[in-house]
């Protein structure tokens, strides 16, 4: 509380000011309640720091410490955002995998004008550019439609994949041999390609090597 009429600091000058009468009558802000618990590891059930390298499971939407993972890489790995993968209990789901979803799923329809013309030229070169967004989270997707249109080559962009044994294990399509050029030391981006068994091919990593700063195979 202040005086209502304001105090000249010297008799001779313009300069005033208010005289505090009453101080400490205001109650400080309480902040939160309490703190949020940090949320719990699955396999040391310890808490995950937002500071610490963690892997973040894209089904279950849980944390894990990257230490805990078995993955012995974990360089690229930053702590300040999670990495994403898809965790050992949530791949061991049975209903999680293709063959069950896509008796969930109706994927049929009445009148597929693609898939009739992928028949009535069989014998050419079926080549088809998918913008992944994240290989990991539509991988589903992507096996569902390579099983109806049964695609020759699968061009990929925005795989957003990384040097991972188990995520590259996870994203293998039976009858297909694959090939990444990831981006492992920033996020995003990616490009990969699934070319059928029967055809044959040569990569030429020449090519990749001479021009290191384009994503392509």
């Amino acid at each position: 509380q202040r005086t209502n009429s304001r105090i000249l600091y010297y008799p001779n000058c313009s300069a005033t000011f208010q005289l505090l009468l009453r101080a400490g009558d205001i109650a400080l802000n309480p902040g939160p309640s309490s703190r949020t618990p940090a949320p719990v590891c699955l396999q040391c059930l310890r808490g995950v720091r937002c500071n610490e390298k963690r892997f973040f499971c894209v089904v279950c939407k849980d944390l894990t410490h990257a230490r805990c993972t078995g993955i012995t890489n974990t360089n690229y790995i930053k702590t300040t955002q999670p990495e994403e993968w898809t965790c050992p209990k949530c791949l061991s789901i049975a209903f999680l995998r293709p063959e069950y979803l896509a008796r969930l799923f109706d994927t049929t329809l009445a009148e597929d004008l693609h898939l009739e013309a992928l028949k009535q030229n069989s014998k050419q070169l079926t080549v088809v550019h998918i913008n992944t967004q994240s290989m990991i989270s539509t991988f589903d997707n992507l096996l569902l439609a390579v099983d109806r249109y049964k695609f020759d080559v699968i061009i990929m962009s925005e795989t957003w994949l990384k040097e991972n044994h188990l995520l590259l294990q996870y994203v293998t399509i039976p009858g297909y041999t694959h090939a990444f050029n990831k981006r492992d030391k920033k996020g995003g981006g990616g490009v990969g390609v699934y070319i059928k068994d029967s055809i044959m091919f040569k990569r030429r990593s020449d090519i990749e090597k001479r021009y290191p700063t384009l994503e392509h195979l």
